[in-house]
């Protein structure tokens, strides 16, 4: 039980929602920062991103030439 109630006090690692017509899945490291994020516009394309620790997308698919 213990270890239930620590895991709860961690920081918030995951978002799973919608915003402004956008389905959004965020995965974040232990410190709260977005590393992945997978979303889908109201247009319908969908996109993968992983941004660095500073939050600078350092890749993504599909890339912005695509």
């Amino acid at each position: 039980m213990a270890a239930l109630r620590e895991r709860s006090a961690s920081a918030h690692r995951i978002f799973l929602g919608s915003e402004d017509g956008t389905a959004t899945l965020t995965l974040e490291d232990t410190s709260g920062r977005p590393r992945i994020r997978m979303y889908v516009d109201s247009t319908d394309p969908a996109r993968l991103e992983f941004p660095d620790e500073a939050g600078e997308v350092v890749s993504a698919y599909p890339s912005a030439g695509e």
